[in-house]
């Protein structure tokens, strides 16, 4: 799944990410805010707070992206029942890892297409993305 970041000012895509699992995106809601652990002692925040993306992605998977570095802040997962008492070192590596926004590459020229390795092509205008 795909992630494309708008500057709404102008219709111009600033910004595309895929998803490290190359699974479709199945939700995604956007916030900006001070997540739990950035608040400091005595109720200080140490940090301003910052655009955030929660996205549903893949099986049993929520992760919390920071929109400024694409960065994941917070993963939440739930095991497959069948690796539910498997030793640790035994889980696939995709269960201890967090997942990463990998950057797909804009064109500079907004009417040229956005290759695609598993889904053809996609167009990027100034009209929108538009599927190939």
């Amino acid at each position: 799944g795909c992630v494309a970041l708008w500057d709404i000012r102008y219709p111009l895509l600033a910004k595309l990410w895929r998803h490290s699992a190359g699974a479709p995106v199945d939700r995604l809601a956007t916030t900006v805010t001070t997540l739990p652990q950035d608040i400091g002692i005595n109720g200080g925040s140490s940090s301003t707070p910052s655009p955030l993306i929660f996205m549903g992605c893949g099986l049993n998977e929520s992760s919390v992206f920071d929109v400024t570095n694409g960065n994941c802040r917070q993963c939440f997962r739930a095991l497959d029942p069948a690796l539910g008492y498997t030793d640790q070192q035994a889980l696939p590596q995709s269960c201890l890892t967090l997942p990463h926004l990998q950057t797909v590459e804009l064109p500079n020229n907004p009417n040229r297409s956005i290759a695609s390795k598993n889904e053809g092509y996609a167009t990027y205008t100034t009209h929108g993305l538009g599927r190939g």
